[in-house]
């Protein structure tokens, strides 16, 4: 039987074996805590415990790893709406005259690139946010997604950001759609954006742009005491408002716990001799058992829902070479001093960066 989690009045069926899906590529590298950094002046700290050399480090490209981030960002936002009341859901545009307009303004080429239009997401997004603050003197929190649309594949935008309708009526590229009511439900439909894959153009990635901070002081509510450190029976869920639990957000965890404690709860999770793959209870101790499950989710994970285990680290080349030529770009039609770069001519320089994307 499926637990429904009830959040806001919205009801989300939740599969028992979510609560423990784990990373079906994870990899165990040393412990960069224990190895000679610039952090720690090149003299690490002596390891006195073996368990602690290694560390899981996720993929975040697998459907389990988005699964999370999705849930992640579901609790964070829901947090949020807890304290701060009054939040849009909107929809922004690029009509065809400001799509040239932003994209000249970033240097992007003839036909975008994803990463490209993702790029021109930022800089709009970043001059209405400063064109509100210059008018309000306030910065507007905001969570905002970009997508590429099914039909014609145009680059947009959905999002939740706590300001007035005047505000979102500022945005001067294109279209808007407004949403004054906001709830769980809204939060759920707005986060499986996370999830979504165009059959159009399967590589693209939607980019999160959001404020700082999205769902701070959990670690200080009376939800949060559950969630002292207590050793073996320390528990590290998140409880919702109909009592079930869900998977602790890692902002929230990195906060209520110290860096000590999160090293003895990582030996605890290691001394249960078993962790879950695709929600199955596997033996840690059975090498061949959990090699035959991880190929089982992988394959899975594949044919079901689309992952390209293959493709990632070419993507992550291809995107780290893309931003390197864009970057190479601005340098040419820029001043030729580092740091310094070009505007179209007439135009207003760039407004500087107050609310950084991804940032928790």
């Amino acid at each position: 039987m499926r637990p429904l989690v009830a959040m806001y009045g919205c009801y989300i069926k939740v599969k028992l074996k979510q609560l423990y899906a784990m990373c079906l590529y994870t990899k165990y590298l040393l412990n960069k805590k224990y190895l000679p950094t610039r952090k720690n002046g090149y003299n690490p700290p002596t390891c006195n415990d073996e368990r602690l050399k290694y560390v899981p480090i996720k993929c975040g490209k697998c459907m389990e790893c988005r699964k999370q981030k999705k849930r992640e960002w579901y609790i964070r936002l829901a947090e949020e709406l807890k304290k701060h009341k009054g939040a849009l859901f909107l929809t922004l545009t690029f009509n065809e005259d400001m799509y040239e307009e932003v994209r000249k303004a970033v240097n992007a080429g003839i036909r975008p690139t994803y990463e490209e239009e993702n790029d021109m997401c930022r800089y709009a997004i970043r001059h209405w946010l400063e064109l509100i603050r210059k008018r309000t003197g306030k910065s507007v929190k905001h969570w905002v997604i970009t997508e590429k649309g099914e039909d014609y594949n145009r680059i947009h935008m959905h999002g939740i950001v706590w300001c007035s309708k005047e505000d979102v009526d500022a945005w001067r590229y294109g279209y808007t759609y407004i949403g004054d009511y906001v709830n769980g439900k809204t939060i759920n439909y707005i986060t499986k954006y996370m999830l979504k894959i165009n059959e159009n153009c399967p590589e693209f990635e939607g980019k999160i742009f959001c404020s700082q901070g999205i769902g701070r002081g959990y670690e200080k509510s009376t939800n949060a005491r559950r969630n002292r450190y207590q050793g073996e029976r320390t528990i590290e869920t998140y409880k919702t408002e109909d009592g079930r639990e869900l998977p602790m957000p890692k902002y929230y965890h990195d906060k209520i716990y110290s860096e000590e404690e999160r090293e003895k709860l990582w030996i605890i999770k290691q001394e249960r001799g078993y962790r879950y793959i695709g929600g199955e209870k596997c033996s840690t101790e059975d090498l061949e058992e959990w090699d035959n499950l991880t190929r089982y989710y992988q394959r899975r994970g594949v044919e079901v829902f689309g992952d390209r285990p293959d493709e990632w680290e070419k993507d992550m080349q291809r995107k780290r070479l893309e931003r390197m030529r864009m970057a190479r770009r601005r340098m040419r039609e820029g001043s030729g001093v580092p740091g310094v770069l070009s505007r179209p001519e007439g135009r207003e320089p760039a407004a500087p960066i107050i609310n950084k994307a991804t940032r928790g």
